[in-house]
């Protein structure tokens, strides 16, 4: 069945202090359709568009954090959170970090041991193609970001920052996606912290479903010097969008979401990385 065309309205998006404002205007040329996600049956509705990259190096004081909103459409959500249910491993309880539920899939990373092993579950396809949407539409913003005429300093900013994340994403293929289930109801919350900057990979890639959350973001006291102490930075996570981490927000800032900035009873999350495999354990 062909897909009718689409486009969309994209731009920087503007957040106030703790909430997010919807991304807006100026439209841009039409874009493809995401392509459907396999693995979910028929959804009795067509894929969402490919979503704008919106960069919010303005408003906030790091660089390299995007959102990519509706980056699944409301019928894959449910789909996507009744597959990660009830697909193998099962879920289980764990406390590093705060309290919550989560199953892993791909490289697994002992961090006691500084090492990543090959993987006993790979990556369901439904969670590679998810990842593919993601690369797509980095490639998507950047195309559009370098086609731009204006010249103003905050479009430099935006088209320069859209162009650096999708040629980090443009050979970008996780390896690992963990996926966490949060009830408020049991009180589970992500503790701050930063993902290992030696196993982790460069780009951590986060879904959300379910519900929204509000992030905080502190400055790593291991990186910050005497003048670089800030204030918490809090970012909306729309349901249904993905957040980008790379660069400085990636490595020198941690990230944590209190008990309270759960904006539902039940929130599934699923952060994609490329994960360092120890040579002694990479398959010869």
């Amino acid at each position: 069945m062909q897909l009718p065309p689409s486009s969309f309205n994209s731009a920087a998006a503007t957040f106030a202090p703790s909430q997010p404002e919807p991304p807006s205007s100026p439209a841009l040329a039409p874009l493809r359709l995401a392509p459907p996600l396999p693995g979910l049956g028929p959804l009795h509705a067509s894929p969402p568009p490919l979503p704008p990259l919106s960069p919010l190096c303005s408003t906030v004081p790091f660089d390299g954090l995007f959102l990519l909103y509706d980056i699944v459409s409301a019928a894959e959500e449910a789909a996507l959170i009744h597959l990660i249910d009830s697909a193998r491993p099962q879920w289980r309880d764990a406390v590093f970090n705060g309290p919550k539920r989560v199953k892993e899939w791909g490289v697994r990373t002992d961090l006691r041991r500084r090492v990543g092993m090959e993987p006993i579950t790979p990556l369901p396809p439904t969670l590679e193609a998810v990842a593919q949407r993601v690369r797509d539409a980095a490639a998507v913003a950047a195309a559009a970001a370098a086609s731009t005429t204006t010249t103003s300093t905050t479009t430099t900013i935006t088209t320069t920052t859209i162009t650096a994340a999708a040629a980090s994403l443009s050979s970008w293929v996780p390896n690992q996606a963990n996926a966490i289930e949060y009830e408020a109801s049991r009180g589970h919350f992500l503790g701050a912290h930063c993902d290992d900057r030696q196993l982790s990979g460069q780009v951590l890639c986060t879904l959300s479903l379910g519900a929204d959350a509000t992030m905080s973001y502190t400055r790593d006291r291991k990186t910050q010097g005497p003048s670089q102490a800030a204030a918490p930075v809090r970012v909306r996570l729309p349901r249904r969008s993905v957040q980008l981490q790379t660069g400085d927000v990636r490595f020198n800032w941690r990230h944590g979401i209190e008990p309270a900035d759960l904006h539902g009873a039940r929130r599934v999350s699923v952060t994609f990385r490329c994960a360092v495999v120890s040579a002694r354990h990479a398959p010869s």
